[in-house]
């Protein structure tokens, strides 16, 4: 019979990468998948780590061996410490996206798939608080000394208080902050750090993990601001464990397309502030640059409005970004017609196409044509508000109708053909008529629920599909 003592004094086996137990060896490792991972523990430390975890909480004594501690009420806390004081960098869209700068001893951690310009943002971020007088450090594991001066030339950066090093131990990185004073440190990458006291390869779950940990306490010790720059896998999740999402204060993760010029930073975890925002950078020649109004870069100067095209604001955070959906319908060479949709989820387009047949008798129409929908620079329409504008374009082609004014189109387009929606529908408005929108047709309950209408734009409420080709 296998007693408490035996399980004690079995063997165990850990896995390097996860750090997870078993008293049987595995080819792989059961909970991170990672092969020939599972190593033999010493049998005085697996008996008590074994003895620990064979019931959560048993050697926590609970009734003495604790010392009652300080506590502060609110009110005391913020007598004393008053408000977050940030610092800004001075990058216009960082700064935003941080709620006017960072905070002493924030860690934030920075994710996006390779070419966003991780680096490149990260250091423009430490040339500006160099600029400022500022000791600061950037620390790397992926790259030489000299591929990151390079890369400082290109972006103009000619400071005294940037300080790069070369390197893939967390000791050594934080040694030389603490020598130096820095001011703010950027690890690059958080995967490429390891420590001799940590089982495991570089990059794995528990170096990772460890590495955050140490990152964060000393920037908590010393109130320095620390950027971790991470991989990320195909579903944005961080490489390596799950816990350094809980580690970190603030997640910022980068989004860009191949089509389109910009790229955009969103904060999906901030302990300091709103998760919101969103960043808009250009990529130049040098370096990163803010975006400061998107919706006039999108849009530009073109106002002539075409057949097939229309134009609509997809919402961001609490930004509203211009957006311009184009279709095009033509007669099928095929007894299936194809339905083609780059930018546009395309199940969703499907069922903007059947609701236009059914519901605008266009029924014969879809039936024998090709339907094909795009959408400009790149842009993808998650914004359920949107559903118009696609249906707009679509109609617009089919009907062979050039729509008489430059109109932006809002609305939800549910399965019964009625348009429903009204988030953000003021600064929907308000955005369209600044860029020079002629017109706005919007769900009729919406534009009912309007309490500030601006001048010099023509506002029409639509009830259903059934309506869209007259408002064209």
């Amino acid at each position: 019979m296998l007693t408490h003592d035996n399980i004690i004094s079995m063997s165990m086996y850990v896995c390097s990468q996860c750090g997870s137990r078993s008293p049987q060896k595995y080819a792989i490792c059961p909970s991170c998948k990672g092969f020939n991972t599972m190593q033999l523990q010493d049998s005085k430390t697996s008996s008590s780590k074994s003895s620990r975890g064979l019931t959560p909480g048993a050697k926590i004594n609970t009734q003495s061996g604790g010392h009652a501690s300080k506590t502060f009420t609110v009110k005391e806390l913020y007598k004393t410490n008053g408000e977050l004081k940030r610092e800004p960098t001075g990058i216009t869209e960082f700064d935003r996206l941080m709620m006017g700068g960072m905070v002493d001893g924030q860690v934030i951690l920075i994710g996006a798939e390779p070419g966003f310009g991780k680096s490149t943002l990260c250091i423009e971020v430490l040339a500006k608080l160099a600029e400022q007088g500022h000791p600061v450090l950037y620390a790397s594991g992926e790259e030489s000394e000299r591929q990151i001066a390079q890369r400082a030339e290109r972006l103009n950066i000619d400071t005294d208080n940037l300080h790069i090093m070369p390197t893939k131990t967390v000791e050594d990185v934080i040694a030389t902050a603490d020598n130096m004073h820095a001011y703010a440190l950027v690890v690059d990458s958080l995967q490429t750090m390891g420590s001799n006291d940590v089982n495991g390869s570089a990059g794995g779950m528990a170096q990772s993990k460890e590495a955050a940990y140490a990152f964060t306490e000393w920037a908590k010790r010393t109130g320095a601001r620390v950027i971790l720059v991470s991989q990320f896998t195909k579903g944005d999740e961080v490489a390596g464990s799950n816990m350094i999402a809980h580690i970190v204060d603030t997640i910022l993760i980068g989004d860009s397309d191949d089509n389109s010029p910009l790229k955009f930073l969103r904060s999906r975890k901030n302990r300091y502030g709103r998760t919101d925002e969103v960043a808009v950078f250009v990529h130049e020649s040098d370096g990163l640059k803010s975006v400061s109004d998107p919706s006039g870069y999108l849009i530009g100067d073109d106002a002539k409005p075409m057949q097939g095209a229309a134009m609509s604001f997809c919402q961001d955070g609490i930004r509203l970004l211009p957006v311009e959906i184009d279709a095009l319908v033509a007669m099928s060479a095929y007894n299936n017609p194809q339905r083609q949709f780059s930018g546009l989820d395309s199940t969703r387009g499907k069922i903007l196409v059947a609701a236009l047949g059914k519901y605008a008798g266009m029924m014969d129409i879809m039936a024998q044509c090709d339907v094909f929908t795009s959408t400009m620079n790149g842009m993808r329409l998650t914004d359920p508000l949107t559903d118009l504008a696609v249906v707009a374009s679509i109609a617009s082609s089919a009907c062979n109708i050039e729509p008489l004014k430059r109109t932006a189109w809002f609305g939800e387009v549910a399965l019964t053909g009625k348009i429903r929606g009204r988030s953000m529908m003021e600064a929907r408005v308000r955005e369209a008529a600044r860029l020079g929108f002629e017109r706005c047709v919007l769900p009729v309950h919406a534009l009912k629920a309007l309490d500030d209408k601006p001048s010099g734009i023509e506002l029409t409420g639509i009830d259903s599909i059934s309506e869209i080709k007259d408002l064209l």
